[in-house]
């Protein structure tokens, strides 16, 4: 997912990349390696909550409060996993 995604020229390939990124979460919400989606998936909020500018617009502003809760949730299903050791490192950086 990740390779399509950095070679996609589709303009929602951004938009496609977190629906099945979500999709591999609640399709295997008890697998080990879920653990691992979600931290994808925090990255990816976290990287649009960097694009927040106070004042300029507000689509943004929310996000690294979404990239929080998903590593959190991560940290908290998937204790002792490769998952939740990047969660875990990601979340110094939300």
């Amino acid at each position: 997912i990740i390779f399509v995604r950095a070679h996609s020229v589709l303009p929602e390939k951004d938009s496609l990349y977190e629906l099945a990124l979500r999709q591999l979460a609640a399709n295997y919400p008890e697998n080990i390696y879920t653990g691992e989606v979600m931290y994808h998936l925090t990255d990816y909020h976290l990287g649009l909550g960097n694009k927040y500018v106070a004042g300029k617009d507000d689509r943004y502003r929310l996000e690294k409060k979404r990239a929080v809760e998903i590593c959190d949730e991560a940290i908290r299903k998937f204790p002792d996993t490769q998952g939740q050791n990047m969660c875990s490192n990601l979340h110094m950086d939300c």
